[in-house]
């Protein structure tokens, strides 16, 4: 089960710098513990100090620190009221004791707290990759040649762009209704394809949002499991791939930059297998939107390999 980082939505008089100062204030300056709410184990409250509370009377405050101390302080107490449950707290890597009131439990508790807080405005500030994508857009809008716009589009992925919904349940399909299987040989690991999984895989520029989906899914577990075999043929060490770890990687690059986790990890492979030619770079900003995505994309190892001196 794919679990994004939790959001968070700051005003836009909020600048980064004051909000992670915000952050700072709130999580280290200020005493606030999670306790148990009631008779269930995993209904959890929030004791607060007098600073702490405070900030929650700075809600209307014109001062835009404290402001931003009001939006934090909120945020921390709704994600602990509402937001805590035995799958989210197991996916902060923490166990549930039997007794959920357990000091180090509820002190592990407070830090995951914390840490989610500082992915949740990492996630809301860093607009990098949107912004790429915005870029891209006008940029291929700007193509006055048909054929060199839907060449652009091709070779940056515009035309891989599906909804998170779809995404997400592409990679639940892959791996729930097909029945491709790993097959081990000697130390290493290699991908068998079933007749749905071979039948999906090539199927990049379907009209159909979910089959497009489900190909771009079939794709980067291809990607993942050759990249394992080149990794091994190199190095000579055993495969631990697994179907489990190789979901695992793809659920976490989703969970960082969504449809665009996976669309970058099939990329190169993908110009290469189905010939998708360099686009015309002299094109205004084209040349400066494939450098950005360059360093962003997934790289095969044996591209990587240092020549021999």
């Amino acid at each position: 089960m794919i679990t994004p980082v939790p959001s968070i939505t700051m005003p836009d008089n909020i600048t980064a710098p004051i909000a992670w100062e915000a952050a700072d204030f709130i999580t280290q300056l200020t005493d606030w513990r999670i306790i148990q709410a009631n008779a269930d184990p995993l209904t959890f409250d929030i004791e607060w100090d007098d600073v702490f509370a405070g900030d929650f009377d700075s809600c209307g405050a014109w001062e835009t620190r404290d402001f931003a101390n009001a939006h934090i302080a909120q945020w921390i107490a709704d994600l602990i009221r509402t937001g805590l449950n035995k799958t989210s707290i197991r996916k902060m890597s923490l166990q549930v004791p039997q007794e959920a009131q357990s000091e180090p439990f509820l002190a592990g508790l407070k830090e995951r707290v914390c840490i989610a807080l500082s992915d949740a405005l990492r996630v809301h500030y860093d607009q990098s990759l949107k912004q790429w994508e915005r870029d891209a857009r006008t940029c291929t809008g700007l193509i006055e040649d048909p054929i060199d716009q839907d060449r652009f589009r091709a070779y940056v992925g515009l035309d891989q762009v599906v909804s998170e919904d779809a995404a997400r349940k592409a990679i639940k399909y892959v791996f729930h209704r097909m029945h491709w299987h790993l097959e081990q040989d000697d130390r290493w690991v290699t991908l068998e394809p079933d007749w749905r999984f071979s039948r999906a895989a090539p199927r990049r520029d379907a009209t159909d949002e979910a089959t497009r989906a489900r190909a771009l899914v079939c794709r980067c577990v291809d990607v993942l499991a050759k990249e394992d075999l080149d990794l091994r043929l190199h190095q000579g060490d055993q495969s631990h791939m697994t179907r489990d770890t190789l979901r695992d990687d793809l659920e976490k690059r989703f969970a960082k930059d969504g449809v665009w986790g996976l669309i970058n990890l099939a990329l190169v492979r993908d110009r290469m297998v189905f010939s998708i030619p360099s686009p015309n770079l002299e094109h205004k900003n084209s040349k400066k939107i494939v450098e950005r995505q360059d360093r962003r994309l997934f790289k095969p190892h044996r591209m990587r390999w240092e020549p021999k001196s």
